[in-house]
This record gives C-alpha cells, sequence and structure tokens, in this order.
C-alpha cells in the first residue's frame, strides 16, 4: 500500500513497523515494536530520536519506520548494543523538509550529487552544560568551536551561538531543528539571515545576513552528527 513521509505525530506507546532488509538478506523482514521515547540524549546531543523497545538486526539503517497508517515516521539509524541494546532512528520532522526541498529544486535532473550549502563554521550544540558555562538562560542554539580557513572573511566568531535561520529556530530541545538541516538546503550563493548572540554578549541577540557557500568533498566535515566530536557546516 502506499506510504506517505510527513511530519511525526508520535507518542510514547505508539506500535511502529520497521521494513528492512536484515544483513543484506534478500528475503524482507518486519518488526514491529512499541515506542518508548521521542527525545533521546545520545552523546551529548539530543535530537528528535524514536526509540524502539525491540533491537533491530544490523545493516538496516536507513529503513523506514512507519505507523499503522503508512505513515513513514523516521528512519532507522542507529542501534548500540555494547552496554544496553538500543535501537531507534531519526523523526522525520527532521528529514523530510530536506527531502522536499532536493525533490521540488532537482526534479527531473540527472545530477548524482547535489550541492549543499555550507557556513564554513565549526560547531556543537547548547545543552546544560554550554548553556551553563556561557550563562545563558535558555538552552538553545549552537555555537562556533572554529572557522575554515578557506572561507574568508569568516562568516561567524569563534564563541558566536548561532539561534535561528530565517526564522526557524535551531537547537537540540523541543521545536528546534538541527543546524545541519536547515543549511543544507539553503542553495550556495544564495543568503541567509541568522540570529546569534555574539560571543561575550550573550545577553544580546544580533541578526546578520550571509552568503551561503558551497560544501565540496575536500571540506573537513564530519557527517555524524552524533559525534561527540565538533561537526563541519
Amino acid at each position: 500500500f502506499p506510504v506517505t513521509i510527513g511530519v511525526s505525530s508520535c507518542n510514547i506507546g505508539d506500535y511502529i513497523n520497521v521494513l528492512n532488509y536484515p544483513s543484506g538478506f534478500e528475503v524482507q523482514d518486519v518488526n514491529r515494536a512499541i515506542l518508548t521515547n521521542t527525545k533521546f540524549s545520545l552523546t551529548n546531543t539530543q535530537m528528535e530520536s524514536l526509540i524502539l523497545d525491540t533491537t533491530i538486526v544490523g545493516q538496516n539503517y536507513g529503513s523506514p519506520m512507519m505507523k499503522d497508517d503508512g505513515n513513514v515516521v523516521g528512519m532507522l539509524s542507529y542501534a548500540i548494543t555494547d552496554t544496553n541494546d538500543l535501537t531507534g532512528g531519526i523523526s522525520s520532522n527532521l528529514f523530510s523538509p530536506v527531502l522536499d526541498y532536493f525533490r521540488t529544486t532537482y526534479s527531473g535532473t540527472t545530477l548524482t550529487s547535489y550541492p549543499l550549502g555550507y557556513l564554513g563554521i565549526y560547531y556543537s550544540p547548547i545543552n546544560l552544560v554550554s548553556a551553563s558555562i556561557f550563562g545563558l538562560s535558555n538552552i538553545e542554539g549552537y555555537y562556533v568551536t572554529g572557522t575554515d580557513p578557506s572561507i574568508t572573511p569568516a562568516k561567524f566568531d569563534v564563541n558566536d551561538i548561532l539561534i535561528t535561520v530565517d526564522g526557524v529556530r535551531v537547537g537540540v530541545l523541543k521545536d528546534q531543528y538541527p543546524l545541519s538541516t536547515e543549511i543544507f538546503q539553503k542553495t550556495p550563493g544564495s543568503s541567509v539571515t541568522i540570529q546569534y548572540r555574539p560571543a561575550g554578549n550573550y545577553s544580546t541577540v544580533s541578526t546578520k545576513t550571509v552568503t551561503v557557500a558551497s560544501f565540496t568533498g575536500s571540506s573537513t566535515y564530519e557527517v555524524n552528527r552524533y559525534s561527540r566530536v565538533p561537526v563541519f557546516l
């Protein structure tokens, strides 16, 4: 039956079905699990993660996670079995805007890769610990930990805290989106308006309009946003 990829409306206790091909075998497998968490903190990063009560066989990452009505609410992304079994996926709230952007912008093209927006910064999320260090009253945004020397002049300074991208709140808590979700779908060469708290003056909010650069394979970049290492964007 047809499925849809939409905004996740999951609640803890909902049944989730995962369609996959375990370990690359040709026989399709279906797992049915109960949703146990919709906001899970993994390696110091909290995203809209959908945690299941059933361990899924390895090498199924990228498999759709759907409710009984056919609505795809997430994508299986990780499994941890070294200490406690843990299986989860990224909410469709995060990846569907990016899919919609590429599908709309590049429909009918024969491209095998797509240009990605790039700010040329290292960044790390504001969480309870970093908010305390910076003296912030709100847990929101990402702080700049370094800049790409190939992007000159630098668009932001180290320890600037980016909090919105074109009006969309970015961060790791409820109703905030990953910075990468918002920047990747910006066309290189386009302008983006970013609200941020300037380094050393976090009680104020400034606005800056910058031109998005183009990400290239030579740029130092870590795609795994669950990593403890600050990532480039």
